[in-house]
């Protein structure tokens, strides 16, 4: 089982928006199935559905903790991560390079 010895918890703690996380899922071939009701994205790869209540004002509204740490194991499990902090490091990462790039 991959998760054995594993804290499940959020990567540094990070706060990630919805925007981020569509970006980052769009980034790992995830098609966008969002509707009037959820945030979806889906890829057929992996046989992945990422479904999570839409955000109540923007889509700059941070995803709740305990859906992305769930979102991260099941993409984990499924081979679409080496590691379920993956994900966050990702956006971590494009964080650092539009920091740098809007400096």
């Amino acid at each position: 089982m991959p998760l054995h010895g594993k804290t499940l918890s959020v990567y540094k703690e990070m706060e990630v928006s919805y925007r981020e996380l569509a970006s980052a899922l769009s980034y790992l071939g995830y098609r966008n199935a969002t509707n009037e009701k959820h945030f979806r994205f889906i890829n057929d790869e992996f046989n992945s559905d990422i479904l999570l209540p839409l955000p109540h004002k923007s889509e700059e509204e941070k995803v709740n903790k305990a859906y992305f740490v769930a979102l991260s194991i099941n993409m984990e499990w499924k081979g679409v991560l080496d590691d379920m902090d993956d994900l966050a490091k990702m956006i971590e990462r494009n964080r650092e390079t539009t920091q740098a790039a809007t400096a």
